[in-house]
């Protein structure tokens, strides 16, 4: 009887190290087939966005491509606002839970209109990573940035925005435009590896102490 409780025991050892490998797999965490939710200036869908084929989702829908004619562009409702009462314009997305980031990919329009993003470098643009744990907008990073396209392809202008070594722990990541002007985005991507609940942290733990101290008994037995 002690050699089932063994191999139980070592079983259940390998496969929290097999969770764990798998877990550390760097990911898209922003990809809505992943959980997460887009925004443009905190709302959802088609509701702010320029017209019914720009919607919020098409910031994390996979699709890099930004030219506005082939339907995946995320693309603001709010353009050119008169200077005493301009509110800049916001692209998001939240994570489900909490995700450890080490890089941040930035896609911009490709076909016109590509210097929105940050007035042609005279105005740069924000990344922010919040953190909601310790509260409601906590800001985790945030970093002025000027578009420079480290990505490139046939309708696809992206840019690399690498984070701090040892990564950022947040659950909102936002890009703001401080340029008086649309946003338009062909998509946005954060990679690293989603943050497992505490609880589940400690039922695997309790689970394998377990395991170990009956495998103890036995033995003694």
């Amino acid at each position: 009887m002690k050699r089932p409780l063994r191999t139980i025991l070592a079983c259940s050892l390998l496969a929290f190290g097999l969770t764990t490998a798998a877990s550390a797999a760097q990911i898209n965490v922003l990809l809505s087939s992943n959980g997460g939710v887009a925004d443009i200036n905190g709302v959802t869908g088609t509701g702010a966005s320029y017209d019914g084929t720009t919607s919020a989702s098409n910031l994390n829908d996979g699709n890099t491509d930004g030219n506005y004619a082939h339907g995946s562009l995320a693309h603001s409702a709010v353009g050119i606002q008169p200077i005493a009462s301009f509110v800049p314009n916001y692209m998001e997305v939240k994570i489900p839970g909490l995700a450890s980031l080490t890089s941040v990919d930035v896609f911009n329009r490709t076909d016109c209109c590509n210097g929105r993003i940050d007035n042609s470098g005279a105005t740069p643009y924000t990344l922010t990573i919040y953190n909601g744990v310790p509260g409601p907008g906590t800001i985790a990073f945030t970093e002025n940035l000027t578009f420079t396209a480290s990505i490139t392809g046939p309708n696809v202008s992206g840019q690399v925005i690498p984070l701090p070594a040892g990564g950022i722990v947040g659950d909102v990541v936002r890009i703001t435009q401080n340029n008086n002007d649309y946003m338009n985005l062909g998509e946005l991507q954060a990679f690293g590896q989603h943050v497992p609940e505490p609880s589940s942290v400690v039922l695997f733990g309790l689970g394998a102490v377990g395991l170990f101290v009956a495998a103890r008994r036995r033995r003694k037995a």
